[in-house]
């Protein structure tokens, strides 16, 4: 695990082998880069275009400590916007091991 901790306080990039998550919680965001996943956090207070058009990330995951009703505003403009989300306030949220975008053939 890599945590790029040179970023601004609230918000991180993590690097898990080839996976990028993005932990975004402030208003001052990572700077724009594809990344894999977009860790929305309580202190975000943008909206999901904002995110998607800035990291184009393949799924958003919403974090348990956000505000119901904000969470609830995610999961309704993901849905607009044909992104796919996970709301780990109802599910844990998990990738398989070994962590890699490109699947291991043997």
């Amino acid at each position: 695990i890599n945590v790029d901790t040179t970023r601004h306080n609230h918000d991180r990039l993590i690097t898990i082998g080839d996976i990028k998550i993005g932990l975004i919680s402030g208003k001052e965001m990572l700077p724009g880069q594809k990344i894999d996943y977009a860790l929305l956090c309580k202190g975000y207070r943008s909206g999901i275009a904002v995110v998607n058009d800035r990291f184009s990330p393949d799924t958003i995951l919403l974090a348990a400590d956000l505000n119901p009703r904000t969470a609830m505003r995610y999961i309704n403009e993901c849905n607009d916007l044909e992104i796919p989300y996970v709301n780990m306030r109802e599910r844990k949220w998990s990738r398989p091991y070994p962590i890699s975008s490109n699947p291991i053939v043997k």
